[in-house]
């Protein structure tokens, strides 16, 4: 499985011309009661009275009318954490192993040079910015959406 849509709540931390940033939180950010009265399991926040889960850019039109510390509720992909990994460290390494494989292949007597190091350190590097090409490709397919807006943390005073 690739992973799943979760709804969300979440608040507004910044408002751009082209979306805004928003922490998911875990029930009620301003409260300090524990995960208990949650009910929700394997969150990742670990009973921090701040319960805050992860910071995400929604892109999009509907986000010119909010304002800093409006509750949200967001849906957005959460890809599978063995997946991800994978695919985070492993690409890398295939490149760079892929690489001494060519130098060696190529020139043998390079490989175990410090010529065959460079290339693999290169490819390692490299494999990480395909890696991050391919995460604002996913993040451009797969958009963090707002269901519904509520009420801002002025309005509550």
């Amino acid at each position: 499985m690739l992973g799943e849509y979760k709804i969300e709540e979440a608040r507004v931390k910044e408002v751009e011309a082209r979306g805004a940033w928003v922490e998911t939180v875990c029930g009620d950010p301003d409260s300090t009661e524990g995960c208990a009265s949650c009910g929700s399991e394997g969150c990742g926040s670990a009973g921090n009275r701040k319960r805050t889960q992860s910071k995400v850019f929604v892109r999009g039109d509907g986000t010119s009318g909010l304002s800093q510390g409006q509750r949200l509720r967001i849906q957005r992909f959460i890809p599978n954490e063995a997946l991800a990994a994978g695919i985070v460290f492993g690409i890398p390494i295939i490149c760079a192993v892929a690489a001494l494989m060519v130098v060696y292949q190529l020139a043998p007597a390079k490989a175990e040079s410090p010529f065959g190091a460079i290339v693999a350190l290169v490819c390692l590097v490299g494999g990480f910015g395909v890696v991050a090409a391919a995460e604002r490709l996913w993040e451009r397919a797969h958009p963090a959406k707002i269901l519904e807006t509520g009420e801002t943390a002025d309005s509550k005073s």
